[in-house]
């Protein structure tokens, strides 16, 4: 009993280490690519087209139920993960989203659903989704751009009016021109009086319009809205409190 316990021993030690040989090399190249695994990789580089990831986008898809549908979903960021908020017929839903090279792995905690995005080249989102039903189901996602205003909508003669501080309600004329050949620098003229006409510099980023009147040490702060029609707020040194004004394009 003893002799046979030594053998089966002897052939077990025999084992493991005819087994360990299998795990020895002499080269480091014939280590499988990325040994050892238990090491964090290097983060894999974020392609320069997805970079610009966050915005508005539209979708449209398909149900399990093989019905179609549309909406639209906000990509914002949020520390090094994204939050996505989805919108479809009237429901709203909001998950994380966790971005590697150009994939971006979404989930939505209501429903518990699982969305994979590839951004592609051209900057749309092609994804598959699933709600533990099955069943994968896809949808495409397609930027919408942000909505600036052409120089013709902007670069005008208007009637402002607006409240000084102490109450008093004012309106005079205000022109705008862009400054030669520059895309977002203006120059503001607010006239006065007949006489006195005030003249600052303004900077245009999208639909907001700031600008700045060295005379009276002033500075504005413009929404324009879809007609070209500005609505704002300004203030000046030494006043406490802001004033407010709109202005419309003088027909």
């Amino acid at each position: 009993m003893i002799k046979r316990l030594s053998i089966v021993v002897a052939i077990s030690i025999a084992a493991l280490v005819g087994l360990a040989g299998c795990f020895t090399t002499d080269s480091a190249e014939d280590l499988p690519e990325g040994w050892p695994f238990y090491e964090t990789p290097d983060p894999t580089p974020i392609p320069e087209f997805v970079v610009n990831l966050p915005g508005a986008y539209a979708i449209a898809g398909t149900q399990p139920s093989g019905d179609t549908y549309e909406g639209a979903m906000t990509i914002e960021e949020n520390g090094e993960a994204y939050r996505v908020t989805w919108d479809v017929q009237g429901v709203s839903q909001t998950g994380v989203g966790v971005l590697r090279a150009n994939i971006l792995t979404v989930a939505f905690p209501e429903g518990c659903t699982a969305t994979i995005y590839e951004r592609q080249p051209e900057l749309r989102l092609i994804g598959f989704w699933s709600d533990g039903s099955g069943t994968v189901q896809r949808e495409e996602a397609i930027p919408i751009p942000e909505i600036e205003p052409e120089r013709e909508t902007i670069d005008q003669v208007y009637v402002l009016r607006g409240e000084e501080a102490n109450g008093e309600t004012y309106t005079i004329q205000l022109s705008i021109r862009f400054l030669d050949d520059a895309d977002d620098v203006l120059v503001m003229r607010w006239r006065v009086t007949e006489t006195n006409d005030v003249e600052g510099v303004g900077l245009l980023e999208g639909d907001l319009l700031s600008a700045a009147n060295p005379v009276e040490c002033g500075v504005y702060s413009y929404q324009i809205d879809e007609n070209g029609d500005l609505n704002g707020r300004w203030a000046f040194f030494g006043i406490a409190t802001e004033g407010f004004e709109s202005a419309v394009k003088d027909e």
